[in-house]
């Protein structure tokens, strides 16, 4: 099963997205219903996405994104949903609030990162992220590369990120990498890097994708992702 949400099929000029060469999600564009009307930079200019496939390939992802919107909504409607797959990557997670123009993070947890994975016996071709918490992982011990089984709550956010929550009879079936480097040294060492939000899963300065963080509801001016695994990303001179 393929995350449509997070399909990116058309250009826009709008200057918001010079910045990911104009590639626009669907799930933007189903949000904004700016397509093929377009949608109003000023009041006197109208700017419309531009499919970058054919109108028949078009007609086909629309049947598939049906099929997919019917599949999400079941799952979320039921309090438990199976998963297993391949961990790529055990992160920690952070909650995030900027007050007065500092910014503070928390500790809260850890994120298991899939990507991809069997979910009620559907493979999933994205990323899913399971969110468990210290106590757990402790008590777990999950290391990158581990096949892991578990069940938890179905979420699928307005960007179209699939994340797991509340999981339970979590279970190492296959071990994988036999080092865990998250230990409490290791956090306290972290030199976080965050960046603005936008609309797009990768880093603007490296490769790695970004997690789906927290934020503290009272304290949101801003919202900021992070770097995940955590790397030196500081904004090059010459990449704006």
């Amino acid at each position: 099963m393929k995350n449509y949400l997070k399909s990116i099929i058309f250009n826009c000029q709008h200057p918001q997205f010079e910045i990911n060469d104009y590639r626009v999600r669907y799930w933007h564009v189903l949000k904004r219903k700016c397509f093929p009307q377009g949608c109003l930079i000023d009041e006197r200019q109208p700017i419309a996405p531009v499919l970058t496939i054919s109108q028949a390939e078009y007609r086909d992802f629309i049947a598939g994104f049906k099929v997919f919107q019917k599949w999400a909504a079941s799952r979320s409607k039921k309090l438990k949903s199976n998963f297993i797959g391949v961990v790529q990557y055990v992160a920690p997670r952070f909650e995030i609030a900027l007050v007065e123009g500092t910014l503070f993070y928390t500790f809260i947890g850890y994120t298991l990162v899939y990507k991809e994975c069997l979910i009620d016996n559907t493979f999933f071709e994205d990323y899913v992220y399971v969110l468990i918490d210290k106590k757990t992982q402790d008590k777990m011990n999950f290391h990158d590369d581990d096949t892991v089984s578990g069940c938890g709550r179905f979420n699928i956010d307005e960007k179209g990120i699939v994340s797991i929550t509340k999981p339970t009879k979590l279970k190492t079936i296959i071990p994988g990498s036999p080092n865990n480097y998250w230990d409490n040294q290791a956090l306290a060492d972290i030199s976080l890097r965050h960046i603005d939000y936008l609309q797009q899963d990768n880093c603007l300065e490296c490769h790695w994708a970004l997690i789906n963080t927290e934020w503290h509801p009272h304290k949101k001016q801003h919202r900021f992702q992070l770097c995940c695994p955590f790397k030196d990303c500081s904004p090059k001179e010459d990449s704006r």
